[in-house]
Formats: structure tokens, sequence, C-alpha cells
């Protein structure tokens, strides 16, 4: 955070507030958003903004209680991080902050993800595997989803 803030980089929750608004905006009925932080209070902030309802989505819900008693801004295992960059990889746009190894490996797979599947075919029996992947493992802030 110190050398991306030295270097103009660093882009704080407002940073995406005003991006979050502009894509609302622009498909009032259809934005939803994937939020991947490490930082609890950020995703409380944004989950329980009224102004986005249920638009604001989650692997998962990070512990408060975790939160509160502890110093350190990254609440989350490795592997809720994993799995969060692969589903922001699976997101139409990716927007991250400057010089964020996370956000640059989320923008890199999506790339990658996205040339593969216009490269290839991808069969029915494939998407019905994603879908139900996403439908076993897809939570939000809120509620786990059944889809």
């Amino acid at each position: 955070v110190k050398a991306a803030s030295s270097m103009g980089q660093f882009h704080d929750d407002d940073h995406f507030r005003q991006i979050i608004e502009k894509e609302i905006g622009d498909a009032p009925n259809d934005a939803r958003f994937f939020l991947a932080t490490d930082n609890g209070l950020t995703q409380k902030n944004f989950l329980e903004d009224e102004e986005y309802g249920d638009r604001i989505v989650v692997w998962k819900k990070i512990d408060q209680k975790q939160v509160e008693t502890t110093d350190s801004t990254r609440h989350t295992t490795v592997r809720d991080a994993v799995i969060d960059v692969f589903l922001l990889a699976l997101c139409k746009r990716v927007y991250g902050s400057g010089l964020s190894t996370f956000s640059t490996l989320a923008q890199r797979l999506a790339v990658s993800t996205k040339a593969r599947c216009t490269k290839q075919n991808v069969s029915s029996s494939t998407k019905e595997d994603a879908a139900s992947i996403r439908s076993d493992t897809f939570r939000d802030g809120h509620e786990e989803k059944k889809r």
C-alpha cells in the first residue's frame, strides 16, 4: 500500500464506489459486482450499503468478530484468496488496485480464459459442469445461493 500510494497507484474504497456508480448508471437493471477483498471492514461497508442492495456479491462473508480482534487488515485465508481471484477472472470486467499482484493475476487470468473461450467451442456438457460447480460454491454476503 505504501509503495502504491507513493506512486499514485493506490485506490481506496471511494475510487471503487465511483466505478460502481458509473456501471450502475450505464446498466441500472443488470449491474452486479463481485467484491474480492481481504479487508473485513471494506467488505462490511460495501455489503451494508443500502444504495447497492444485493448488487454486491462476495465468495465468503468475512467474520466481523475476527476483524474486531486483530490489528491486521487481512482477514481471509490463502484458500479464500485463490477462490476470489478465479471468480474475479470470470467477471466481465476486472477493476483492481494499482501495483496489486492480485489484481494483475485476475486480469491476466480473465484475458487467458476469454481467449480460450473464443478460440474453442465449449460443449454443452462443459457449460453444465461449470454451472453446477458455480451453483455448489457461489455465495453472496447474505446467504448461500443454490442455482
